[in-house]
């Protein structure tokens, strides 16, 4: 895929600072985590029942959950330790 079709389709359009292409970003601020270690350059996909895509292209990551609404997660806390883990 060719890096300017990225970034394309992960900058926020129209009047949601944190929405693209069906692309969530700017997650520090839609996340409403100013001080996060997530880079401002993160985006994710949501699905209907909980499942998410979380990529990182920081670190060269893409994280997945496959998992239904019953499995509660703070998404933020979740890449804030994956992120921690990998950068150390």
């Amino acid at each position: 895929m060719p890096q300017s079709w990225v970034e394309e389709s992960t900058s926020a359009k129209g009047y949601n600072p944190w929405y693209a292409y069906l692309w969530h970003t700017n997650l520090p601020e839609k996340f409403h985590r100013p001080q996060t270690t997530i880079p401002a350059d993160v985006f994710m996909a949501r699905g209907i029942f909980g499942q998410w895509i979380a990529v990182i292209p920081l670190h060269n990551l893409v994280i997945a959950k496959n998992a239904d609404d019953q499995c509660a997660l703070d998404e933020a806390k979740f890449m804030e330790m994956v992120i921690e883990a990998v950068s150390s």
